[in-house]
Order: structure tokens, then sequence, then C-alpha cells
């Protein structure tokens, strides 16, 4: 490995000027400030770069273009594409049938027990703030006028 020192008024131009002399590739060893270098007013920056030898950076790019050449040629990944929104959509409907199944008629409409047929309603009823009374007038009567047959609890 060569070490070779640069030059310049500021770090950045002295770093420009060893990026040009030995590509990007170049370590940064060390920087530091040198005062009057050149004889004038200006302080000065020097930067000591290491650069690795030819023989070892063209066995380097050899060794990068045949582990690119590996890659590229190896079978390509395949990768399965699954949509879960319509899973998700399955299990939401499932969880608002098992929801259905559990939930517990409110006490709020004194002796009355809502049926599942009603649950959707009571609760549009509930959002809208509806009159406590005038629901439970119009459930009891819709429960009361049901017919058997359409009661997913016949012993109601």
């Amino acid at each position: 490995m060569n070490r070779l020192s640069f030059l310049g008024e500021t770090p950045t131009e002295a770093l420009r000027n060893a990026q040009i002399e030995c590509g990007e590739d170049a370590i940064v060893i060390s920087t530091k400030k040198i005062a009057n270098a050149n004889g004038y007013n200006k302080d000065m920056y020097e930067i000591v770069v290491a650069v690795e030898d030819e023989e070892i950076q063209k066995n380097m790019e050899f060794t990068k273009t045949a582990i690119t050449k590996a890659t590229v040629e190896s079978q390509p990944i395949k990768a399965q594409v699954y949509d879960y929104k319509e899973e998700i959509l399955k299990m939401q409907s499932l969880l608002e049938q098992v929801q259905k199944t559990l939930w517990k008629p409110k006490s709020q409409l004194y002796d009355l027990l809502i049926p599942p047929e009603f649950i959707d309603v009571y609760t549009i009823f509930e959002k809208n703030e509806f009159d406590s009374e005038m629901t439970y007038t119009i459930m009891k009567k819709t429960i009361k006028e049901l017919p058997v047959s359409l009661k997913s609890n016949q012993k109601k």
C-alpha cells in the first residue's frame, strides 16, 4: 500500500487533489493544518492518503466482476405474491358474525331482551341518540310481531 501526501488551501481542496490524482478509492489516513508551508501568509492543509498497489487493485476489480457475473447468472428468485385483502375481508365478516352472537342486550331498555336479529337496528337507534322510550316501544312491538320463522332462536 502506497502513501501519498496532498496540499491545498482548504481540506476539501486537498481532498479534491488527492481524488484527481489517485481516484475515489483512495483511503484518507490523516488531515492536518500546516502553517505557512509555502512561504505565504495562508495556512495550508495536508491530506495523507493510502492507495493500494496496482496488482492488488486489478485483482480486486477482477474479483468484483466475477462476483457480479455470478449473481447475475444465478436463477432469479421466484416470489409468490398473495393477495391478503380478500382474506382480511373474510375475517372481518366472520368477526362481525361472532360479535353479533356474543352481543349482550343493553339493560337500558328496562325488561326488554333484544334478540340478535335486532342488534343492527338497536345500534343505529343508539348511535343517533334516539329517545329511549321510543326505542323501547318500537323494539317491543317489532319483537312481538316478528314471525317465529324469522327468529334465529325460536325459543324466544
